[in-house]
């Protein structure tokens, strides 16, 4: 978003500002958030990455809010049944520890 203004920012500075900021910004949204819901569904997106097609699959809550993202480089039922179970563990663990 900045270098659409114009602005550049090295991967640097950024990082900087991850060790400054990063913790507090992680704190104030955890303390925000209520817990998930019992619903979620995963969603599929093609991305491509290099020049070749990536799968993006995204745990959304009930309420819109992202609980997880896996990236993976095939598409068929092992990889798909992986990257569910991983997001299912995802979804698990943090309704665990929001409860």
């Amino acid at each position: 978003m900045l270098a659409e203004k114009g602005i550049s920012v090295s991967y640097e500075a950024i990082r900087l500002w991850f060790i400054k900021f990063g913790s507090e910004y992680a704190r104030k949204l955890k303390r925000r958030h209520i817990g998930l819901g019992d619903t979620f569904y995963l969603d599929e997106v093609f991305i491509r990455i290099n020049g070749k097609q990536h799968y993006l699959w995204r745990a959304v809550a009930q309420d819109c809010e992202v609980i997880d993202v896996y990236v993976q480089s095939r598409r068929n039922g092992a990889a798909r049944g992986s990257s569910a179970s991983a997001c299912y563990a995802a979804v698990a663990a943090s309704h665990n520890d929001s409860h």
